[in-house]
């Protein structure tokens, strides 16, 4: 009878140890998936804080593109002063708010920082962004080198060329503009260098000087980084662009005095046949011209390629109105930074160059966001 009745204890206590340990295996379970739980309701509102914080970016954004060269702190119609710090709030937005501040440099570059909040979980996001401005043109031809490097490589082989920086209308009337120097370069030893390679030295004209090659370092603030930062610019708003290695068009249409356009060409191209185009062309690598070609508005090389006028027949011309700037990298491999030859015309037109900044019109009052990072906040 002991015995059996050891037995039963034994048994009693063996229930019991399963039930506790059943009891403590559930209990751990439910915390586990009460933890799980939770982790997955902040992860849900955690990235909900993160849209918050990004929809107070895009209003950032979006005032600043309003106002171009400032901010309206108090929203009255009326510019700040630069680096003041701009509070924009919005409360019961799918249960959650963001508040956002921006910092105007005055110089086109804004800080913006957004903080979303969804039911207690905060997300910051900050941003860097910049106003895209169009490019200075200090010349019909304009030769921009590294900082510290002198001196620019040139072939001018055609007799029957001209280069001028007195505006000029399409039309070829003379247009109401600031006359330009022919050829604009950032240094003496560029302006030596090109006025030796000249071998029709009076087939460059415009202002400051005869044959009109000026050092305009003083007065103009384009740098090389501007031309690669422009090109990549105009690469984001690209109404074509040509990325393949190697591009042969026949009678390139890119863009009418009507409806301007930008064109980037991302790596090499060559032209031939009539072709014409009008706004902002852009080349990133070789751009080599046969036949004849007419151009309305900005052209930019930058200089990690080559810009060839190729040897023209007789009836070939290449006829270019508005203004050319042309990056010189130090690492270049090229013989030679210009290369021109045969009939070529360049003049300066701020007729057509006014043209291509109205094209761009709101694109240019668009900032362009140059970093973003998220900062975690509370859990």
């Amino acid at each position: 009878m002991q015995s059996l009745k050891k037995e039963k204890g034994v048994v009693m206590i063996a229930a019991i140890m399963t039930v506790l340990f059943i009891a403590l295996l559930s209990t751990a379970m439910l915390k586990q998936s009460l933890a799980t739980s939770r982790h997955q309701q902040n992860s849900v509102r955690g990235e909900k804080a993160v849209q918050l914080a990004e929809a107070g970016i895009d209003i950032a954004l979006t005032e600043i593109s309003w106002e171009g060269d400032g901010i309206d702190n108090n929203f009255d119609g009326t510019i700040d002063e630069p680096e003041e710090s701009d509070g924009i709030a919005n409360d019961g937005l799918g249960g959650g708010t963001y508040a956002t501040t921006i910092v105007d440099f005055g110089d086109g570059s804004y800080d913006i920082n957004s903080t979303g909040i969804y039911h207690g979980i905060n997300r910051t996001v900050q941003v860097s962004a910049t106003l895209f401005e169009f490019p200075d043109t200090p010349g019909a031809i304009t030769l921009v080198n590294e900082p510290g490097v002198d001196g620019t490589a040139v072939n001018f082989s055609g007799n029957a060329m001209t280069i001028s920086g007195n505006d000029t209308n399409p039309d070829g009337t003379a247009g109401t503009g600031t006359n330009m120097p022919g050829i604009a370069v950032f240094d003496d030893s560029s302006v030596s260098d090109i006025q030796s390679a000249l071998k029709f030295p009076d087939n460059v004209v415009g202002d400051g000087g005869d044959p009109s090659v000026v050092n305009v370092s003083t007065t103009s603030t384009m740098t090389l980084d501007e031309i690669f930062k422009a090109a990549e610019r105009f690469r984001s708003i690209a109404d074509k662009y040509y990325p393949q290695e190697t591009n042969k068009i026949d009678n390139a249409q890119f863009g009418t005095s009507a409806n301007p356009q930008v064109t980037v060409i991302g790596d090499q191209l060559s032209i031939s046949g009539s072709s014409f185009g009008s706004g902002v062309l852009v080349i990133d690598g070789d751009l080599e011209i046969k036949g004849n070609f007419t151009f309305e508005g900005l052209i930019i090389v930058t200089g990690r390629g080559n810009m060839k006028f190729g040897n023209l027949s007789a009836a070939g011309n290449t006829n270019i109105y508005g203004s050319v700037l042309i990056g010189v990298p130090s690492d270049t491999s090229l013989a030679d930074d210009l290369d021109i030859r045969g009939n070529i015309d360049i003049w300066y037109s701020e007729q057509t160059l006014n043209a291509a900044r109205a094209m761009l019109g709101t694109a240019l009052k668009k900032p362009a966001i140059v970093s973003w990072r998220r900062v975690l906040a509370n859990e």
